[in-house]
């Protein structure tokens, strides 16, 4: 059993990323990829507006805009292997730009 989470500097919550082929699709919850994104960007902003301010989003189209998501999937919605070495090298500078303590 936890009994208490380990103190963390900062986290970061990442939205969707694109899928060409599912963007527009309306999954089985009745929300497509952009809907998907903006419920995870309204959770976040509510945590920090709840006074989490180790907490930060990272826009997933920030990292892999739709234009480029072509071609890296498998299956239009995971990964190739060099596509996970493609997003790696995209996701990089994210945390690096997020604040460390407050």
């Amino acid at each position: 059993m936890i009994t208490a989470l380990p103190s963390v500097e900062r986290g970061a919550v990442i939205t969707a990323l694109p899928s060409v082929e599912r963007e527009q699709v309306v999954n089985t919850a009745g929300v497509t990829l952009a809907g998907i994104r903006q419920l995870t960007a309204d959770a976040v902003r509510v945590l920090q507006a709840l006074g989490d301010e180790r907490l930060h989003l990272v826009d997933g189209l920030a990292v892999l805009p739709v234009a480029d998501a072509d071609g890296l999937h498998a299956d239009g919605l995971h990964p190739t292997p060099e596509g996970e070495h493609q997003l790696a090298g995209r996701m990089a500078p994210f945390p690096r730009a997020i604040p460390l303590g407050r």
